[in-house]
């Protein structure tokens, strides 16, 4: 109603809640002095998210050619929404109690989403939606981004494009019925499995300038989505250390030395720092050492052909010496006999 006064966050109630979006402009010329303006600081952020395939024309959300997104772009711009404390108390709220204004009494607003209200009708009610919010236009048809948690997995589900229109032509909100078939698929198949643990070191490497190896472990535990029945023997580690020629001495405890990842198949499903687990000191002998232990790994036949040739090296010069301590005694006993 013109010149009624209402609060920033009661307009925000008023969007949220009920759709009202004839608040959009009112917040828009309060934000940044008028809808155009507001409308170029949404294409920046949305911009900054990596909002790829979404350009907004307008604040209220109507029908316009220059004005889209994707399901993908929409999952992107409500995780960041999610990251303030007063949108997820508005955008949970089922009811919002608007105070008397300068023109009009006390009222209640009723939330569009009745994926998270049975009050109007429980047909769409869905106990693990915690929250979300609704949109509808002609063109787009009927959408719904939500949350929704059970155990311990929560979903963030968007719908768009969904039918307006039952199969008698009565009024139907398929989004809220894609929505939850959505998240019965979601809750059904997949399950967290952790992945990657610091407690599961992932090998023992050879330091360079040491006389000791260390052991490498992931950073932190990292925890993935994986389906219920997963095989795991398609599970695979590999890590990647930040320098080609390897490790080198000194090393610090729970230094970063290159990153590890976990496979599922061919998909990466986790990823963390690789760190050593102990310091290792420098020591000039002791990469001479791991160099002889290297190669011995490296080259075992190689190994053992170069002993043998030395122990036969020596043998043969025994042998010579042997030969001529022989010699030289002989030829001492017969000087002794001349002697005499």
């Amino acid at each position: 109603m013109a010149g009624e006064v209402f609060t920033l966050e009661q307009l925000l109630y008023c969007l949220m809640i009920e759709s009202a979006n004839d608040a959009a402009p009112v917040i828009a010329e309060y934000v940044a002095g008028s809808e155009p303006a507001f409308v170029e600081m949404m294409n920046q952020k949305a911009a900054e998210l990596g909002c790829t395939g979404t350009h907004f024309a307008n604040t209220h959300g109507l029908h316009d050619e220059e004005h889209y997104t994707t399901a993908r772009d929409l999952a992107k711009i409500m995780m960041a929404a999610l990251e303030y404390e007063k949108f997820q108390e508005i955008y949970s709220a089922d009811r919002y109690t608007l105070a008397a204004t300068n023109l009009q009494e006390e009222r209640i607003l009723v939330t569009t989403n009745y994926l998270i209200d049975a009050s109007i009708t429980s047909d769409y009610y869905d106990e693990r939606v915690i929250g979300g919010k609704t949109g509808f236009t002609t063109p787009a048809g009927r959408c719904v981004m939500c949350v929704a948690e059970s155990g311990n997995l929560r979903y963030l589900c968007v719908v768009l494009g969904a039918s307006s229109t039952g199969a008698d032509g009565s009024t139907y909100f398929g989004s809220f019925v894609s929505a939850s078939e959505a998240l019965d698929f979601g809750f059904d198949s997949f399950t967290f499995a952790e992945v990657l643990s610091p407690l599961a070191p992932i090998a023992q490497l050879p330091v360079a300038h040491a006389t000791q190896s260390v052991v490498v472990t992931p950073a932190e535990s990292v925890t993935t989505m994986l389906p219920k029945d997963y095989d795991k023997s398609l599970l695979s580690t590999r890590y990647q250390l930040t320098s080609e020629a390897g490790l080198d001495a000194p090393l610090e405890a729970g230094q970063a030395v290159g990153v590890v990842q976990e496979y599922y198949g061919s998909i990466c499903v986790g990823q963390t720092d690789l760190v050593t687990v102990t310091g290792v000191e420098r020591n000039a002998f002791g990469a001479v050492v791991m160099q002889v232990k290297g190669e011995i790994a490296q080259s075992p036949w190689q190994f053992v052909a170069i002993v043998l040739a030395v122990l036969l090296g020596i043998f043969l010069l025994l042998l010579i010496w042997s030969t001529w301590v022989r010699r030289r005694n002989r030829k001492r006993r017969q000087n002794r006999r001349k002697g005499n």
